[in-house]
């Protein structure tokens, strides 16, 4: 679980984006119920929820990122769960893409008196990103075949998916020709 605690932390951190921020907060109000049930009843959906957000393969990690300090046990349907994964994947994707900037920055910086070394260093960075983006791409709908495709399930579990391994190849990024 601190591991969740950590990505989510650097998935806020990435969050700069005013209307990115908007929507995230636009979804976590949707996610407030306002409903008069017995405590059983709310056990029971949350109990259900959980199993939901499992078996679509969203787990807790995914879920944990989208909606960054929301109480997940307290959703009731799935098109919060759907647009919050798809939240949850634009902004991975978009740290991702700022590691992989700062990273081509680092390489510009660290090979300036070798620039064809350099150069080299970018094109097998910018290779295994192009051959990592198809992996990615390839996985997340495997996670995904025993929902149909199209349906809300399918999108949510390949969303969550997206998010998880962009934020983990981010990380790897990052760990490339650090600053000395």
């Amino acid at each position: 679980m601190g591991g969740t605690a950590s990505l989510l932390g650097e998935l806020l951190r990435g969050l700069r984006v005013r209307k990115e921020r908007r929507s995230r907060r636009a979804c976590l109000d949707d996610l407030h119920i306002k409903a008069r049930e017995g405590e059983h009843v709310k056990a029971l959906k949350r109990f259900m929820v959980v199993l939901v957000c499992t078996l679509a393969g969203g787990a807790s990690l995914p879920i944990s990122l989208a909606f960054a300090g929301a109480d997940c046990n307290e959703m009731t349907a799935s098109q919060p769960i759907d647009t919050c994964a798809g939240i949850a994947k634009k902004a991975a994707d978009s740290r991702l893409n700022a590691s992989y900037q700062k990273l081509m920055a680092r390489l510009d910086s660290q090979y300036r008196v070798q620039p064809d070394l350099g150069q080299a260093f970018k094109a097998k960075v910018k290779e295994s990103q192009r051959i990592w983006i198809k992996l990615r791409d390839t996985d997340c709908p495997l996670e995904a075949f025993e929902n149909e495709t199209g349906m809300p399930a399918y999108v949510t579990t390949v969303s969550n998916c997206v998010a998880r391994m962009s934020l983990e190849r981010s990380d790897y990024l990052d760990k490339i020709a650090p600053d000395l």
